[in-house]
């Protein structure tokens, strides 16, 4: 791993940069991580479960979504794991060493053969609907409810402690899968977007509360078939990388015909370059687009802050989309060749001046393949000093998501990484602040949840890290009592019991 380093918060930043290495290759079992996607899931409606070793100051629920059911009501084999019914896991911790466990599907619309397809694979023609919305990527607490997300569609409100589905929430047709909170917003900036052809792609940003939303700024981002998966905040930006991703029209018609998927109708042009949106809180502002310079796609942001007159932006940073979507016969994870198939993508720093829609500076952080990068919450939309992150097995290649890493951008602490055995695979980590001592509570104080898949024994556990010292491994070990495909994303309320 190789980490560079700023000279410093609050002062000039330099392209040349200090770095730290290291070089760690670990191994994975490929057929134990495709057993993930296959694994027969069955719904927990609630448990009792005692671990001694959990900390008592852990206290709240956790929720996990993520794709699981890989076979539709049709018996049809789902092909994309991004396709796959949404199963929400909770986990609730009263801080007495034991944990109410439960996981359901979310209840979505009919998936009957007569029905729509879906976005990435299995697809049907467009006059039977759009693609079905699976309500699999994220969960939201607000104004105390529970939401799960998709990426463009009605959030499915489900009840908080059983997980049971109430149905979609229709006041908001469309709802992106990710939000942020930004220490003005009531509730937790979130957004929007709709591809309008020929033109761009519509953006809209708001406060939700849980309740109502309060829409701040619309923008038509021109000229892009957007895939605007999550956001950036400060107090006074919301920022999207627009990528050039384009709809391919020559593709259209097969699409329509149900021959080709959606999702492998989107291009990306390598010979134009990706733009950074500010879309200002203020409504008499402008947007802002500045141009990063070179072409570049983005799925997620660890976070953003203003740091006097400029933006700084932390992303996770790819040469490319790949969804690997298509119309196939086989399961993508039983056929991708993940050094072919998939981009690198690793963590980056951009320093902007909204003012004059300039990049100051650009540098890689860490050139070590990673996803879903986060930080410590009460350090979100502020200047921050620490990183977690999944990443893969090998330092220099993509491989699937299966440890965990922790980045010290300040560089007093070398990185530090966490690996399973190679049939064990871990998905997104979480973020839990400790119950801060008398005074205010350093940032990066807390603990790291993450869900761990194993393969030989089929079945999982949450593992409790603490957080700066994730590379002496899991403080404590919650078995699951069941098998759970991979996930994508979750968050952790604060002192909610049941």
């Amino acid at each position: 791993v190789v980490v560079a380093v700023p000279w410093g918060r609050g002062r000039a930043l330099s392209s040349q940069a200090r770095t730290q290495s290291t070089t760690l290759e670990w191994r994975y079992e490929r057929a134990a991580w495709e057993a993930g996607y296959e694994t027969e899931v069955r719904e927990e409606a609630g448990r009792r479960v005692t671990c001694e070793a959990l900390p008592s100051d852990l206290t709240g629920t956790y929720y996990r979504n993520g794709p699981a059911r890989f076979v539709t009501a049709g018996s049809e084999q789902v092909v994309h794991p991004f396709d796959g019914d949404g199963m929400v896991l909770g986990v609730t911790f009263p801080g007495d060493g034991s944990a109410f466990v439960r996981h359901r599907f979310v209840r979505t619309e009919d998936d009957s053969p007569r029905g729509p397809g879906r976005t990435f694979g299995n697809a049907k023609p467009l006059w039977r609907g759009m693609p079905k919305n699976c309500a699999n990527t994220n969960v939201l607490h607000a104004g105390g409810r529970l939401f799960a997300l998709w990426e463009q569609g009605a959030p499915y409100e489900l009840d908080p402690r059983t997980l049971e589905t109430i149905g979609p929430l229709e006041a908001f047709p469309s709802l992106a899968a990710h939000f942020r909170k930004d220490g003005r917003s009531r509730g937790v900036r979130a957004f929007s977007y709709s591809p309008v052809p020929l033109l761009g792609t519509d953006i809209q940003v708001f406060d939700f509360d849980g309740r109502d939303k309060t829409r701040l700024r619309r923008e038509l981002v021109p000229g892009v078939f957007g895939l605007f998966h999550d956001l950036a905040v400060t107090p006074d930006y919301a920022v999207f990388a627009a990528a050039p991703t384009r709809f391919s029209w020559r593709k259209a018609a097969s699409c329509f015909v149900g021959a080709t998927a959606v999702g492998a109708c989107i291009d990306f042009d390598r010979e134009t370059t990706t733009k950074f949106v500010l879309v200002p809180r203020d409504a008499t502002e402008p947007v802002r687009y500045v141009d990063s310079g070179e072409a570049h796609f983005t799925f997620h942001y660890a976070n953003a802050y203003r740091d006097e007159d400029r933006l700084v932006l932390d992303i996770v940073k790819s040469p490319t989309v790949a969804l690997a979507a298509g119309r196939r016969a086989q399961p993508v994870w039983r056929t991708i060749d993940f050094e072919n198939d998939i981009a690198m993508s690793t963590l980056w720093r951009y320093v902007l001046d909204p003012a004059k829609a300039t990049v100051l500076d650009a540098y890689e952080i860490c050139d070590r393949y990673l996803e879903f990068p986060i930080v410590d919450p009460r350090v979100s939309a502020r200047p921050h000093r620490f990183v977690w992150a999944a990443t893969g097995a090998s330092a220099r290649r993509p491989a699937p998501l299966q440890g965990l890493i922790r980045l010290d951008l300040d560089a007093r602490q070398p990185p530090q990484l966490w690996f399973p055995e190679p049939h064990q695979f871990c998905g997104e980590p979480c973020f839990v602040p400790a119950a801060p001592p008398e005074g205010a509570p350093p940032e990066g104080s807390g603990y790291i949840l993450v869900v761990l898949f194993d393969a030989r024994r089929r079945t999982s556990d949450l593992l409790v890290f603490d957080a700066a010292a994730l590379d002496a491994g899991p403080t404590a070990v919650l078995p699951l009592g069941s098998s759970l495909s991979h996930g994508l994303h979750g968050l952790f309320v604060p002192d909610l019991s049941f």
